[in-house]
């Protein structure tokens, strides 16, 4: 069982480490994929209406615009968190 003095101290530990700067390949791939599915992003919001897709496509379902949506959002939510903490420390 684990004290509560033990928590704190691991907490203070988590805390006080030096953080490591994100390497610069590893940030410049993650820059290029969230570049890359902002871009694939706009083109099938933009497209949408002339092909006559509405909303509820891209919100799920067994639809090639849901699948679109589902794999943008999957790279943003890990590449773009990286690629900001990245130009954040380079800043």
């Amino acid at each position: 069982m684990t004290t509560r003095s033990e928590l704190l101290e691991n907490t203070g530990r988590g805390t006080c480490v030096r953080h490591r700067p994100v390497p610069e390949t590893l940030a410049r791939r993650c820059g290029i994929a969230t570049l890359i599915a902002t871009l694939v992003l706009l083109i099938a919001v933009l497209s949408a209406e002339p092909l006559g897709i509405d909303q509820e496509a891209f919100s799920g379902g067994w639809q090639a615009p849901a699948l679109i949506a589902a794999m943008v959002e999957g790279v943003l939510i890990v590449a773009g968190p990286i690629w900001v903490l990245a130009v954040a420390q380079r800043a």
